[in-house]
């Protein structure tokens, strides 16, 4: 069940807070807000799939690696449109069994960061993916396609033992 909290502001500028139940289903209704949030915006159509895109890149991370094992377990969405910048947090459970996707996301966020062109940066976790194409638990190439398609710079931190939270941020454009 998706449990929506909006803040929103009629003006340009605003903030989307979501707080959302594991699952596909809940997943698209993220999407559906978050075009709505948008469009009150004016943001132009290639700029919302892009932020679409990075969102749904990271509520999928969260799905995938976040530890949902108490009915009170979500995963919270903000969406921020400030001045010039659109950015996202997302924020999940999760346990020392993510170790081995922590310690991934870490070198690909560092990785990203050290490349002038995030194409480079995204070309080279494809490389990698193709050669350890065993591996299929620590896959981030998502994270790889924020920093290039979605042209957003990536962070995270873990709270405590026990809560992660990934952002981006981007350049917002308006019409």
């Amino acid at each position: 069940m998706l449990d929506v909290t909006k803040r929103e502001n009629p003006s340009q500028h605003g903030t989307l807070s979501l707080s959302v139940r594991p699952g596909r289903r809940e997943q698209t209704l993220v999407k559906d807000d978050l075009l709505a949030f948008l469009n009150a915006r004016a943001v132009p159509a290639a700029r919302i799939d892009s932020y679409a895109m990075i969102v749904d890149e990271l509520v999928t991370n969260s799905l995938k690696y976040g530890l949902f094992k108490d009915p009170e377990d979500i995963i919270s969405v903000c969406v921020n449109v400030t001045g010039d910048t659109f950015s996202v947090s997302v924020t999940n459970p999760v346990d020392r069994r993510a170790g081995a996707y922590l310690e991934e996301l870490d070198k690909v966020v560092q990785r990203i960061s050290g490349f002038q062109d995030p194409f480079e940066a995204y070309l080279e976790r494809i490389q990698e993916n193709s050669r350890d194409a065993h591996d299929q638990e620590t896959r981030v190439l998502g994270i790889a396609r924020i920093g290039y398609e979605g042209r957003a710079a990536l962070d995270f931190f873990l709270s405590g033992e026990d809560t992660l939270t990934v952002s981006a941020s981007s350049k917002f454009v308006r019409l």
